[in-house]
């Protein structure tokens, strides 16, 4: 258990501690609380989570609570809603996004913005990246990412340190996309030499046909030098 005690002036057996609950965004009673005897403050007390007594508010339930000591509830106290961007790049639902991707978002002029990266829709599990503290409107994912994969991302402005996580009011809403990069380029196909056919090779006469043709022409020779002769005789 955790006890806190409220200072105030004016403390009465009917001052009671409330606190505004930001998950039904009103004043609620305190339950186990008590004024000090001497009158200088209001105790309450907190249960933790693995306690056996429930109170409320639990000890979970103190990042940025308010507090107030009334008679009687106190009025809704004013918040200023939180800035929240709009995404610009990548747009919602594109494809064909390059690996090495450049998110942009509307500049709302505050203190830092968060950034978020992730496959799974609900950004449960490991974050492909997680930058919690960018200055500018725009992030450029110094790595690449997978081909033909669908990606979530989300951006919120904060007015947190530099060394802290925005909580509560210091946060604002969070603009959410996504997006599905590139497909894996093909290599070109080197294009297939043409085939060339080579002429078909110059027939080469054997010699022995030559020796026929100069035989037969000698015969041939002959019969008509016979032939003349015989006549003449």
């Amino acid at each position: 258990q955790v006890t806190i005690k409220l200072y105030t002036t004016g403390i009465t057996a009917n001052t009671k501690a409330y606190f505004w609950s930001g998950l039904t965004q009103k004043w609620t009673l305190c339950s186990n609380q008590g004024p000090a005897g001497t009158g200088d403050y209001v105790y309450v007390v907190l249960s933790t989570a693995t306690a056996d007594t429930v109170t409320s508010p639990m000890t979970g339930d103190l990042s940025g609570t308010i507090f107030a000591l009334v008679a009687a509830p106190a009025p809704p106290p004013v918040v200023t809603p939180p800035l929240s961007v709009k995404i610009l790049s990548p747009t919602e639902g594109s494809t064909g996004v390059s690996i090495k991707p450049l998110f942009a978002w509307e500049d709302k002029g505050t203190a830092f913005y968060e950034f978020q990266l992730a496959i799974d829709p609900y950004f449960a599990g490991d974050l492909v990246s997680d930058s919690p503290k960018l200055q500018a409107p725009y992030f450029a994912y110094p790595a690449e990412l997978e081909y033909s994969t669908t990606y979530y991302w989300r951006v919120r402005t904060s007015k947190a340190s530099p060394t802290t996580i925005c909580v509560g009011a210091e946060c604002g809403a969070w603009a959410q996309g996504l997006f599905t990069t590139e497909a894996k380029p093909v290599p070109p196909v080197e294009p297939t030499p043409p085939v060339v056919i080579p002429p078909p090779p110059a027939q080469i006469v054997p010699g022995w046909i030559y020796a026929i043709v100069a035989i037969g022409a000698v015969l041939i020779i002959a019969v008509i030098i016979l032939i003349v002769r015989t006549k003449r005789a």
